[in-house]
């Protein structure tokens, strides 16, 4: 039993990060946002976003990872996301189109989302404050994968010493 608890716990702690799929769309489908965001669990619940890309309406940006202010003094932002039926962010991440924009997607309660694009020179082109934000395609989080394996382990241990008591009868 120590066995299966030990290899349960290398195998979660072996598994990659897990990658989100997600959709923003403006108020009165003003536009659409769509890329991928991967990120490793903090244990509670919340992950830190460490990669992404995506478009807006087809032109393209990535992620930026960490924490601070963006080039342009536009956004504060984080890397911190809870996922879920009504994803919730801290300050949001920031994302950069090639020309030096930038894209702050935040949330001020689950279910409440802003979209903000920002000029280089911190001029704001776009401010929705009405987006709809959601995530989708997320895999199992290791700390469930981990439980799962214990449980079947402990399932299959069950049944060897049933048969082997069976068997010795």
């Amino acid at each position: 039993m120590l066995f299966v608890l030990m290899l349960t716990l290398v195998v979660a702690a072996s598994l990659p990060a897990r990658t989100f799929q997600f959709t923003d769309i403006g108020a009165g489908d003003a536009y659409t946002i769509t890329g991928t965001l991967t990120g490793t669990s903090n244990g509670n619940g919340w992950f830190t976003l460490t990669s992404g890309s995506g478009s807006y309406d087809g032109d393209p940006f990535t992620f930026v990872p960490g924490t601070g202010t963006s080039p342009s003094g536009a956004f504060y932002y984080d890397s911190l996301m809870l996922p879920g039926s009504q994803p919730a962010f801290n300050d949001g991440p920031l994302f950069l189109f090639s020309d030096n924009r930038e894209l702050n997607i935040w949330g001020s309660s689950p279910g409440s989302y802003s979209t903000w694009i920002a000029a280089p020179d911190g001029q704001l082109m776009l401010q929705d404050n009405g987006s709809t934000f959601a995530i989708t395609g997320q895999t199992p989080e290791p700390g469930t994968l981990a439980m799962f394996a214990v449980g079947l382990g402990l399932a299959c241990l069950g049944v060897w010493r049933r048969r082997k008591a069976v068997s010795n009868a």
